[in-house]
């Protein structure tokens, strides 16, 4: 009950934050209603010890509706909230300056955020040692191999954000079977990025808010890639609470393209 509690609020906050962005009601119920139902968060609310992805989320979301009413002090609060629960709040950063950017705006208050997580992180990962404590298993593979995982665990995960069958409490990465196969994917990796890339600049003027979520998934999803060695176990491809904050992203674009289809909508959440 707890968990879907903090599922509902993470849903309000991001219908508040599409409001807030102009996109209109249309959109920002599609969009909840996409993040609500979406059955790759099955994990994330089922097991208890798992509501770090929910309690981040709702730090994340409060802090850019704090940055976006330009109340720093607020703001910095809330970044503090999400980083408390899950190390992946430090993307709040990264998203308020492209905020910023896509908006055009000058803001001192990235200097105050930058000093709030910074002062976390040092005594995170100095004295409490980080979240995988002395280990860094991933540190031992050789660059290359953690390059062809990054690459598996990112297409791997949008096309479970996209289409979530077969869910699985482990998806593990194994090694490629052949030089193609490792080229396969890595390029396969670069063509999305790219995508995805190209279609923020083209939306970037006018649709700065599609533009904004389109990227949104980009730096969580690497955070949890092998392309940074962590102290987690290295044949792990990607846990699915993963992409919970990733999805809402996803959940915004895609209600923002449904907000005037409701058959379409109503189709898709079917």
């Amino acid at each position: 009950l707890g968990n879907w509690l903090l599922h509902l609020s993470v849903c309000a906050l991001l219908a508040w934050l599409l409001l807030s962005w102009g996109l209109g009601e249309n959109a920002a119920l599609a969009a909840a209603a996409l993040m609500l139902i979406h059955p790759v968060h099955l994990e994330t609310l089922q097991v208890v010890t798992f509501n770090e992805e929910l309690l981040c989320a709702v730090g994340l979301l409060s802090f850019l509706h704090a940055h976006r009413l330009n109340r720093p002090m607020l703001a910095s609060l809330f970044l503090l909230l999400g980083l408390l629960a899950k190390e992946a709040g430090i993307v709040a950063l990264p998203l308020a300056l492209l905020h910023d950017v896509l908006l055009k705006r000058r803001r001192s208050s990235h200097l105050i955020y930058a000093a709030t997580a910074a002062t976390y992180l040092l005594i995170r990962f100095i004295p409490l040692k980080g979240p995988g404590g002395d280990a860094s298993l991933s540190a031992l593979l050789p660059f290359t191999e953690r390059l062809y995982h990054a690459a598996q665990s990112f297409t791997h995960s949008l096309l479970l954000l996209l289409l979530p069958f077969p869910l699985s409490i482990e998806h593990f990465a194994l090694p490629p079977g052949s030089a193609l196969a490792y080229a396969f994917v890595v390029v396969s990796a670069a063509a999305i990025l790219g995508l995805l890339s190209w279609l923020a600049w083209l939306l970037h003027r006018k649709q700065p808010a599609l533009a904004f979520f389109l990227l949104w998934p980009l730096p969580f999803l690497f955070l949890t890639s092998n392309l940074i060695p962590a102290g987690v176990l290295s044949m792990r491809s990607l846990a699915e609470r993963w992409l919970y904050l990733p999805a809402l992203g996803l959940a915004a674009a895609a209600g923002y393209a449904l907000r005037n289809r409701p058959r379409a909508l109503t189709a898709l959440l079917l």
